[in-house]
């Protein structure tokens, strides 16, 4: 028997519980990507000018819109795993903020419909 047989139904009220709950378990938050770059320096007898692998880097770049503009901001090494699980938060926070918009329809609905019956 599949597992979705023997779960108990959840009602509008328990999911949002549920979502609040996930939303506050989010700690760092941050909109954007997080670009992993090496570059060649220019100089015609450095390495990188001809060999791929001995390109300087990595470089850790921040990219965000702010007050309509796009911002880019080289990031340290070691903030960027950081930086990236803000990022994976802040898609997971608009994923939830969408579902909690689902469910209060719902809930809200669920409300109406009993009082005009």
């Amino acid at each position: 028997m599949s597992s979705s047989v023997h779960r108990k139904k959840t009602t509008p009220k328990q999911r949002l519980q549920r979502i609040r709950k996930q939303i506050m378990d989010l700690e760092h938050v941050c909109s954007g990507t997080l670009l992993r770059r090496t570059k060649v320096c220019g100089r015609p007898t450095c390495a990188c000018a001809t060999d791929r692998a001995a390109r300087h880097g990595p470089y850790f770049e921040w990219s965000r819109w702010e007050d309509g503009h796009l911002v880019h901001t080289v990031l340290p090494a070691s903030a960027s795993s950081a930086m990236a699980q803000a990022i994976r938060n802040h898609r997971r926070l608009r994923r939830l903020m969408r579902l909690w918009e689902q469910e209060s329809l719902r809930v809200m609905l669920e409300g109406v419909s009993r009082k005009s019956r």
